[in-house]
């Protein structure tokens, strides 16, 4: 038998993201809908049913999104003004968020913005993959009848919260995806930036929980949505998801993280060494204890 203890020590490195100025606006979604960024874009809801918090034992209060069609279904909406209008200077973006799904609507947006479907940036956390009956994610990018997207073949789960973060990147031409702080997806060769799918102020649609056209609306719950305009890496997206959890969440998480590969089975045993991890994403270390040391070397594998 092989342990993999975990713990979180004292002064642990992890990325620290420290106040940014490219944060362009942060909704904590902890019962209110306003921006705690300098623009002040607060959110208005939007739909039928308006907006609900509810208390989650995770994060206290967040928000919750019911789904169902757009027209009854309850979404936020974002001043049209926000991220400068076309006159503005917002070429590339990063967008991420905590969310726990509470069903896998196929095509339901985290969020779409944009002026309208042909003309749009948006992120599905559940989309039916053609020809096969299981799902994925999708970020896609549409530009004047152009499609260009990065797609993901595992849905977020229902159930549980998960950090997905989006990232177009219009200096490298690449879009790429991430869920919980691992990169799931990139796509290179992408001639868009974010200027080229927004119009002016009066002219964007930029929703959370729903799409430009007729799409159901997201049905989940949603906590600590950013917008940055700003390209992030993978040490940025991992600091961003890891500075708003506790020690018990970073070593939870972490936990739930690992993976040694394919061990084999009792009568077809892997043979050949393994690494074994000794660092978790949200700065656990990992010590390993083995029952046979003969079999298993807890320090080597």
């Amino acid at each position: 038998m092989l342990v993999g203890l975990l713990v979180i020590p004292t002064g642990a490195d992890v990325p620290d993201i420290g106040e940014d100025i490219n944060l362009r606006a942060h909704y904590w979604f902890n019962g209110t809908l306003d921006d705690t960024q300098r623009d002040l874009l607060h959110a208005t809801s939007g739909g039928g049913e308006g907006v609900t918090f509810v208390e989650d034992e995770q994060f206290g209060t967040v928000l919750d999104l019911a789904g169902g069609k757009d027209e009854d279904g309850n979404y936020l909406v974002i001043p049209g003004r926000a991220f400068g209008g076309s006159s503005g200077d917002v070429e590339s973006m990063t967008i991420s968020a905590w969310i726990n799904v509470d069903a896998q609507v196929p095509f339901a947006r985290l969020f779409d913005f944009g002026t309208e479907s042909a003309n749009s940036f948006y992120f599905c956390p559940a989309i039916h993959n053609i020809g096969v009956s299981r799902f994925g994610t999708r970020a896609v990018i549409n530009n004047g009848g152009q499609t260009y997207m990065a797609h993901y073949g595992t849905a977020v789960v229902v159930g549980g919260w998960h950090h997905v973060a989006i990232v177009l990147d219009s200096v490298n031409d690449t879009l790429t995806t991430y869920l919980d702080g691992v990169q799931t997806a990139k796509t290179t060769d992408i001639p868009v930036s974010f200027m080229d799918i927004r119009g002016e102020d009066g002219e964007n649609n930029f929703y959370i929980g729903k799409a430009q056209g007729s799409e159901s609306t997201f049905d989940g719950k949603i906590f600590d949505f950013r917008v940055y305009d700003s390209v992030k890496e993978a040490t940025d997206v991992q600091g961003i998801m890891t500075s708003v959890l506790g020690d018990a969440e970073k070593i939870q998480y972490d936990s739930n993280a690992l993976s040694l590969g394919d061990l084999g089975s009792t009568r077809n045993p892997r043979t050949e060494d393994f690494d074994l991890p000794e660092a978790g994403l949200c700065g656990s270390t990992i010590t390993w204890e083995s029952s046979n040391e003969a079999v298993v070397d807890p320090t080597t594998g």
